[in-house]
């Protein structure tokens, strides 16, 4: 069977997806991934300022109800910071804006860093108060959601859950990779991992019914004031990482699991127990026995 692709901006990223179906009638539901895409941004965009996720950043001190669907990511949220002993924490949004990422970050060649200024401590993750069974959430004071990456590996396996009905298909939004059944005899989809210096591919990996995720300290790169600063955040400092690793890609069941794994590898500097490759700035390559029953041949 063919291969149907469709590609468009959203969520900061450039979205690729593929879908092996029986006809173009068959391939016409992808379509409908750009709108999914756009509900999804403006109920969680913190850079819109109408969205769920920025009114509730608004009131943040006070108990405030919940959809369904935001409910939802908190609660994962909430586990993946648990996982990760809180290595990712989902109040680093100050600390994100005071290292001067307080806007959209469309071109890293345009961007041009806010003037916010200080070193705010985050709150651990432990001070969010959720009820679950009245679906309701209240932040610390002085508290800021940020669910970006967590939604965009969420969005991810959504889309690729929603096309699987059709067919094989691969969803990559911007680095979070979600993949259902193989398109060929391959038996899967074969993803390259590019160097992050170089662009050449790295290391090719087969991906079946799994997620991967490359969180990276290159792309979303700013100076400011003799500084270099980077959107990945340490919550223990609330400054950017300074693990010495430039990109860390995890494989994991799902693109959540793969995003927050991904982070809390650049975080630490050390390989999770998932299939997973950590590329350091000085230009050494490590990765995990897992990863490495997963590798192909480069083509």
């Amino acid at each position: 069977m063919p291969n149907y692709t469709i590609n468009f901006k959203a969520m900061g990223s450039t979205i690729d997806v593929w879908l092996n179906a029986p006809t173009s009638d068959d391939a016409r539901i992808l379509t409908d991934i750009p709108a999914l895409f756009e509900a999804w941004e403006d109920r969680f965009s913190r850079f819109r300022p109408e969205s769920e996720l920025s009114l509730l950043n608004v009131n943040a001190s006070a108990w405030q109800p919940l959809s369904l669907v935001m409910s939802d990511l908190v609660e994962l949220a909430l586990k993946a910071a648990a996982e990760t002993d809180g290595l990712f924490n989902p109040l680093i949004l100050p600390a994100l804006e005071s290292a001067g990422y307080d806007h959209s970050f469309e071109d890293p060649a345009q961007f041009v860093p806010g003037n916010a200024q200080g070193q705010p401590t985050v709150p651990g993750y432990r001070e969010i108060n959720y009820d679950a069974s009245r679906r309701r959430l209240r932040l610390p004071v002085g508290a800021k959601l940020d669910l970006g990456g967590l939604v965009k590996g969420w969005a991810a396996q959504q889309a690729a859950d929603y096309l699987s009905q059709v067919g094989a298909c691969l969803v990559d939004a911007g680095g979070d990779m979600v993949a259902h059944g193989s398109p060929d005899e391959a038996g899967g989809w074969l993803v390259n991992i590019p160097h992050p210096h170089t662009g050449e591919t790295l290391r090719v990996v087969l991906l079946t019914d799994a997620a991967i995720a490359t969180s990276g300290s290159d792309y979303r790169r700013w100076s400011r004031d003799g500084r270099t600063f980077h959107h990945v955040i340490d919550p223990r400092t609330g400054l950017p990482a300074e693990s010495h690793v430039l990109s860390a890609t995890v494989i994991a069941p799902t693109g959540m699991d793969a995003e927050v794994w991904a982070k809390a590898a650049l975080i630490s500097g050390k390989l999770p127990e998932l299939p997973s490759l950590l590329i350091h700035e000085d230009g050494s390559v490590h990765y995990s026995p897992q990863f490495k029953a997963l590798m192909q041949e480069s083509r």
